[in-house]
């Protein structure tokens, strides 16, 4: 039990606070969880079951401490579950890939969490976001800097813009 003029446990702050989920935070989600941190916010990592690369955690980012961490269920409604227990008092406020290979389980749960608000409009039909050829025409399209890319089933178009494009 802590008290309130201790209020963390193992160097993990428990307040009462938002709390944001990131699903597999390795890499550059280790400085996203910093980041998350630093804004007052909770953060509890989200394992997916066939990550394999927790160890990925870059020398600015040693001491970073989760207020816990939730490894992916056999289904969505245990693994949801497993996070709401986890939550405790804090509400969940968001929930975000700390890597590529959690995208599809963040955006899942992104939509879960937005039902549950009923303060957001959940749309069925949004493109794939874990689509780097989708994310790169969404970049371009806002009008910011993008890669230059391709996608096609057909190896000649592939082989065509290899050929003719300057990199």
């Amino acid at each position: 039990m802590l008290s309130q003029s201790d209020p963390t446990e193992n160097g993990i702050d428990k307040q009462k606070k938002p709390i944001i989920v990131l699903v597999n935070p390795h890499s550059t989600g280790c400085c996203l969880a910093q980041e998350v941190l630093r804004r007052g916010h909770a953060v509890m990592a989200l394992w997916t079951r066939t990550f394999a690369l927790k160890s990925d955690i870059p020398t600015s980012c040693a001491d970073l401490r989760y207020y816990s961490e939730v490894n992916e269920e056999d289904n969505f409604e245990l693994t949801m579950q497993s996070v709401i227990d986890a939550a405790g008092l804090h509400q969940i406020v968001a929930c975000l890939a700390g890597g590529e290979d959690g995208a599809t389980l963040a955006e899942k749960m992104s939509q879960f969490i937005a039902l549950e608000k009923k303060d957001e409009e959940v749309v069925p039909d949004r493109p794939i976001l874990d689509n780097k050829v989708v994310q790169q025409e969404s970049v371009k399209a806002a009008g910011m800097r993008s890669t230059k890319q391709v996608a096609s089933s057909d190896l000649s178009a592939v082989q065509k813009f290899l050929e003719e494009e300057n990199y």
